[in-house]
């Protein structure tokens, strides 16, 4: 189940909100404008957002990375939220064995596993211009 991506519409390297914000005003001026965006970190979402806030218009977003404020954008952002510290956590114990144990062999790859939780910020989903869908 899914959405088929447009790949002429996929932007790589995007390194901060800047880089996201100069492709999001690309994109929004293509011939084949993007109906809703997909942002791997907050610093993408915050840069495709000051774009959409530039050009008037609005878009629906989801991505990775909640971030301070998002929840009173009043923008259809839908998230995904993860407890960092416990990242830092968890890697931090992973090194502190490692060194503990550095004439041991080195470990196979291990998969750590972190909850996240969907945060819906507004609703996201969209016409087929990419406009916001009207409240029902």
């Amino acid at each position: 189940v899914g959405v088929e991506p447009a790949h002429a519409l996929i932007r790589q390297g995007l390194v901060d909100s800047a880089t996201a914000e100069r492709a999001t005003l690309e994109l929004l001026k293509a011939a084949e404008r993007p109906t809703a965006l997909f942002c791997t970190n907050n610093r993408i979402s915050q840069g495709a957002i000051r774009a959409l806030y530039k050009a008037g218009t609005t878009l629906p977003i989801a991505g990775f990375d909640d971030f301070d404020l998002s929840d009173v954008l009043g923008l259809p952002l839908t998230l995904v939220s993860y407890d960092a510290d416990e990242i830092g956590r968890r890697a931090a114990r992973l090194l502190i064995d490692r060194l503990e144990h550095r004439d041991a062999a080195p470990p196979a790859s291990r998969r750590v596993t972190v909850a996240t939780r969907v945060v819906r910020h507004g609703v996201t989903s969209g016409d087929e211009q990419g406009r916001p869908a009207a409240d029902a």
